[in-house]
């Protein structure tokens, strides 16, 4: 019957002439107002907009043994034509919070029983559309719908099933241009955006899915915007700390993309912003701990809380980090990367070199700096076990050489090659002259600083 007197509001109604002081209950005296407009200050717009969240409160309190029987033809199919037209903050607003709660009230633990929303993709996807901006469209996104936005993909994530793959790639991308929001709800918006990452790390914990979230946020870990790179690296960091908090056995045997996401964080141990330094190595901390835990016996008990004394070394690196001293920076970084010698296996080095390349033509000419520090300390230690990778490093250094401006960087990348060739001359040099002729400078250059030794 509640959803019976509902309906008719929020369709085009027809109005009549009544006599004054008539009965006709709640809905029927919003029908009486004049006017209004979709913004929701009187009238016709006001009325939608307390229509479109009773069915949200409808959904919310209803019996389960009886919503999940209207939800979907006698709710959102009524809501649809509404949710197609929305154009103001404030109906969006209306209609974000009515799907937010439509969602908790189909979660099993509100129904006490399994129940699959049919159209829960198609109304996160009408969610991404409130969020993110239409190119066809002027109107204007406020802070207010994203961050309500954020919430209720939060909720409708955490209904079954999983996200399909497309479904969660447009996510993805969507929410990852909100590291580049100016906004002075910056802060609010960043914890709803990893709240919401961390919702489809819960779904599917584990490393592939890890890894895909990663990808996600790493064009903004080497933004040239400051800010960019600090809330994209708390990222990376708050995913880590879930993944640990998720971790009840190892179904998985180690961390598989363990050199890449540490590579993705070396640059940002020599960042111009403090906050990003501390944070990128306690980040690479994390990475190694959760490659640890996997490693260990399957048949241990799984300790989340015990970090290894090895582990231990990176909280004085995070104290010492935070010098604006650069060069005291670079012995702190020097001295991690012959920890991480000790500490990655042979099965990882080459993918955590081959990723750090791109640490040489990073935005932040302290950063291109670092990574050098940290290719030559791994190549000096553990160059000898590179002889299988010899050719393609060689390739990846030479590519990276075209994209470095800074000299100090590219004298660094020369003697990172220099220490190569110190373990393997002879397949350094054959690669090099492999090279078209004529030979690029910066092939030239290589052969002169092994020529030097």
């Amino acid at each position: 019957m509640t959803l019976e007197r509902v309906q008719s509001p929020i369709k085009p109604v027809e109005r009549k002439k009544t006599a004054s002081g008539g009965g006709g209950g709640f809905f029927s005296n919003l029908l009486k107002s004049d006017g209004g407009s979709e913004s929701g200050t009187g009238g016709k717009g006001e009325l939608n907009n307390t229509v479109i969240l009773c069915y949200g409160y409808i959904a919310a309190y209803a019996a389960p043994s009886l919503i999940t029987s209207r939800v979907e033809i006698t709710i959102i199919n009524n809501l649809k034509p509404t949710m197609v037209k929305a154009k103001t903050a404030t109906v969006k607003e209306c209609l974000i919070k009515t799907i937010d709660l439509i969602g908790k009230a189909m979660h099993p633990s509100h129904l006490k029983k399994e129940y699959i929303l049919r159209q829960r993709d198609e109304l996160l996807k009408q969610v991404l559309a409130y969020m993110t901006p239409n190119p066809k469209e002027k109107t204007e996104i406020t802070d207010q719908v994203r961050l309500l936005g954020l919430g209720t993909c939060s909720t409708l994530i955490n209904l079954d099933p999983l996200l399909p793959t497309e479904v969660e790639k447009e996510l993805l991308e969507r929410m990852s241009t909100f590291y580049s929001i100016e906004s002075e709800n910056k802060v609010k918006i960043i914890e709803a955006l990893n709240t919401v990452l961390g919702s489809i790390l819960f779904s599917q914990p584990t490393i592939d899915c890890l890894t895909r979230l990663f990808k996600a946020v790493e064009p903004w870990v080497c933004s040239n915007q400051g800010i960019q790179r600090e809330n994209a690296v708390a990222s990376i960091v708050y995913l880590l700390k879930k993944f640990i908090e998720l971790l009840k056995k190892r179904v998985e045997k180690s961390f598989s993309e363990v050199g890449h996401c540490i590579a993705l964080l070396i640059p940002r141990c020599t960042d111009p912003l403090v906050n990003v330094r501390k944070t990128a190595i306690l980040g690479i901390q994390i990475c190694l701990f959760i490659d640890y835990l996997l490693k260990e016996d399957p048949n241990a008990e799984l300790n989340t809380d015990a970090l290894p004394k090895e582990l231990q070394l990176f909280d004085s690196f995070v104290q010492r980090i935070t010098t604006d001293e650069i060069n005291d920076q670079f012995s702190v970084i020097h001295e991690m990367a012959r920890l991480l010698s000790q500490l990655v296996t042979k099965e990882e080095l080459p993918e955590l070199l081959m990723s750090s390349l791109k640490g040489l033509t990073d935005s932040q000419l302290s950063s291109t700096s670092g990574t050098c520090v940290v290719l030559n300390g791994l190549i000096k230690t553990r160059g000898e076990e590179l002889l299988p990778k010899v050719s393609q490093i060689v390739s990846g250094l030479l590519a990276s050489m075209e994209g470095i401006t800074n000299e100090q960087t590219m004298n660094g990348t020369l003697h990172a090659l220099r220490s190569l060739a110190s373990h393997h001359e002879l397949p350094v040099i054959d690669r090099l002259l492999q090279s078209s002729i004529p030979h690029t400078n910066f092939v030239v250059k290589s052969l002169q600083a092994i020529a030097k030794d």
